[in-house]
């Protein structure tokens, strides 16, 4: 866990990916399989895997607990206990693997707890417990800059320990400059030189994550490994930046670019495109390649309604200046059979995600997209699986509930039986669901395309009742993503639909479907199903399973359970991944009684894992009362190991953070999970774009 910590410690979530000592502290979700490949510069050895710990702000998908090693040493046991163990290749379909990347967006924790009146002891309110006021418990400005940047600013000047460091660069950029000053950037720049390379690339993140425009010139010279240029700028490299650092440069400049417009993503754009086209074939990797493209779906360019390329037209990247170029550019890439699979398998999610910004949206060619990325979906299509599978994921952005989209919706229903990939039929699900609850673009009234939502739903409700257990758990996801949509859309739950997901619930045996199917009704925010989720939480003793009903509480706000809740985290200490997920389940509903709950519990944690645990689970709450322990337990030399000082630190970045969601949750939201980089998503060593908290 060096650098990343594990955000899905922060997450609260249950899984965790293996124990990763990489950024400064990784979490993100459920392990998810990664293609086999063969070693590549800057991987740990399998031997070294749990040697390392994750601090400096990651997230590290949720992953099986496994028995530890007898022998293994004491560092060694802590880190397998916060990470819950490694992520020995779990089964492709887990359907851990969707929610650990896409629960950001569903959650929304601080969002919720920062706009809302929220008691003291929510359950308490009869008695006239005092409410705080909407944005009371957020960390004042004065607060943040004046007291937590110099706590970060101090560990990142004093201290020489790699996990403190890194931990501190992603806290500190997750902060920013104070009004009218510009300061981070300078402190952060001169560890791209760092002689530790979970360093230096943690720095070329950190600078992104900080989104100031100035640094796109900088970033640009680590993309293109520009040394002399460098070394004007006063940085002593003795090489070359790696690729990885590179490549996590290339995600720093969509970083940046997602936060501003005009000049500085046409800018962002053609360095982006340029790079692709002139690339060397000396670059064997797909990680440069691939964290260019996703960094490209990131910076949508103004539209033009006057520049519709023709299809065979190639734009020149440097010269791109419409959305229109840059669609067709990466249409052009999708569709090249010297490409390699797995970097043309992350673009059509760059696509999505380019047609989900506003400009995207009024686009004409939002359908001729559709059509050309449907088309390599069909069987007699021969392409790649992993392509494949982000045509799937992406057409869940790209179609909508409107008749016009009935053709691409079927083909998302008979991916099930055509192509026989399980994998695919899943996703293709998700993606069906998404689609189905999109109002069309032709102004017709939402109610109008109730036949096609109630087809959707008969669809995914006989799924749940006669698919494999592994696809069962997918469809019952799917269908509280339809009843969710169907519900901010203004349009009725369907009953049959939320008694469909109880039933399963009450019949559910395995852990795996009992947490799948409570996320379900979490997801469609049923307030019916909060005895069924109280009775599955007493009747599972499996750790896993009870996080995911907690959360499900959580999320259907089930206030009545806030005591058992709190109990559960106090009687849970000796397994941190559940008290993340019950204190989260406790945020979720608004109790504030959480906060002292887990400080308290913090200052007597004699483990790494429990004070790792306790201390993200404060940073993801986000509550301006924890401050104080956080920023103390960061101070704490001597008292403390540096790895747990470090999850402090990150601790301080995610209660302080200048955004509402994870840095990262637009990367993760619908990631082509099954193509991923090491530098995108690393379950074995959390050192990954994704797994930085």
């Amino acid at each position: 866990m060096r650098r990343h910590f594990p955000l899905a410690a922060c997450l609260i979530l249950p899984v965790f990916c293996g124990l990763a000592h990489a950024h400064g502290g990784t979490y993100r979700g459920p392990g998810v399989p990664t293609p086999p490949a063969s070693p590549r510069p800057g991987d740990v050895a399998p031997q070294e895997v749990g040697r390392r710990a994750n601090v400096g702000g990651a997230r590290a998908p949720e992953s099986f607990s496994l028995p530890l090693p007898e022998d293994s040493s004491a560092s060694q046991r802590a880190g397998w206990a916060f990470f819950g163990g490694p992520t020995a290749q779990p089964e492709p379909l887990r359907w851990e693997a969707w929610w650990g990347f896409n629960r950001d967006e569903f959650l929304r924790l601080k969002e919720r707890l920062h706009t809302a009146d929220v008691l003291v002891g929510s359950d308490l309110a009869f008695l006239g417990a005092r409410a705080f006021a909407p944005g009371e418990l957020k960390p004042a400005d004065d607060v943040v800059f004046g007291r937590v940047a110099p706590v970060l600013v101090e560990l990142l000047e004093q201290e020489r320990s790699c996990e403190l460091v890194s931990g501190a660069l992603v806290a500190l950029a997750k902060v920013g400059d104070a009004p009218g000053k510009h300061e981070v950037a300078r402190r952060i720049a001169p560890h791209l030189a760092h002689a530790n390379q979970e360093v230096a690339e943690t720095a070329a993140i950190a600078l992104g994550i900080l989104g100031d425009p100035g640094q796109v010139e900088l970033l640009r010279e680590v993309l293109e490994a520009r040394v002399e240029a460098l070394r004007e700028r006063g940085l002593e490299l003795r090489s070359a930046p790696s690729e990885r650092t590179r490549a996590f440069a290339a995600y720093g400049l969509g970083l940046v670019g997602q936060r501003h417009d005009g000049p500085v993503r046409e800018r962002i754009v053609g360095v982006l495109g340029r790079w692709l086209r002139e690339r060397r074939p000396s670059v064997a990797q797909d990680d440069l390649p691939v964290a260019c493209v996703v960094a490209l779906g990131l910076v949508p360019l103004p539209t033009d309604p006057f520049c519709l390329p023709p299809v065979a037209a190639v734009p020149r990247p440097e010269r791109m200046c419409s959305f229109e170029e840059q669609v067709q550019w990466l249409l052009c890439m999708l569709e090249d059979p010297h490409e390699a699979a797995r970097v043309r398998a992350h673009v059509p999610v760059a696509l999505a995600r380019l047609f989900d910004s506003p400009q995207g949206r009024r686009s004409v060619l939002r359908r001729r997209v559709g059509e050309r990325i449907a088309a390599r979906l069909s069987s007699a299509s021969d392409e790649h699986v992993d392509v494949r599978h982000g045509c799937a994921i992406a057409l869940g952005h790209l179609l909508t509930a409107g008749p016009e989209d009935a053709q691409g919706r079927a083909l998302l229903r008979a991916l099930e039986g055509e192509l026989h990939d399980p994998a695919l039929s899943c996703l293709a699900w998700i993606s069906l669901a998404r689609a189905s609850c999109r109002p069309g673009f032709d102004a017709e009234p939402f109610e109008a395309l109730g036949a096609g939502l109630d087809g959707t739903r008969t669809f995914l409700i006989e799924r749940l009742a006669a698919a494999g257990s592994a696809q069962r758990c997918y469809a019952a996801l799917a269908l509280g993503l339809v009843e969710r949509g169907a519900d901010e859309a203004g349009v009725e739950r369907a009953e049959r639909s939320l008694r469909a997901l109880r039933s399963a619930l009450e019949v559910a045996g395995s852990p795996d479907e009992i947490g799948a199917f409570a996320t379900a009704l979490g997801l469609a925010r049923d307030r019916g199903a909060s005895e069924v989720l109280r009775q599955a939480l007493e009747r599972t003793s499996e750790a896993q399973a009870r996080g995911h009903v907690a959360v499900a509480l959580g999320m259907v706000g089930d206030g009545g359970s806030t005591p058992r809740l709190r109990e559960l985290v106090r009687s849970s200490r000796f397994q941190p991944a559940l008290v993340r997920q019950a204190a989260l389940a406790l945020g979720l509903l608004g109790d504030k009684e959480v906060v002292p709950l887990l400080l308290g519990m913090l200052a007597r944690a004699p483990s790494l894992s429990s004070q790792a645990a306790l201390a993200s689970a404060l940073g993801l709450i986000g509550d301006a009362r924890s401050l104080d322990g956080l920023m103390a337990m960061a101070r704490e030399r001597g008292q403390r190991t540096d790895l747990a000082r470090a999850f402090a630190a990150v601790a301080l970045g995610m209660c302080a953070d200048k955004e509402q969601l994870p840095w990262n949750s637009r990367l993760a939201s619908d990631a082509n999970f099954r193509a991923v980089t090491s530098t995108l998503h690393a379950p074995e060593t959390g050192k990954g774009i994704l797994d930085i908290l």
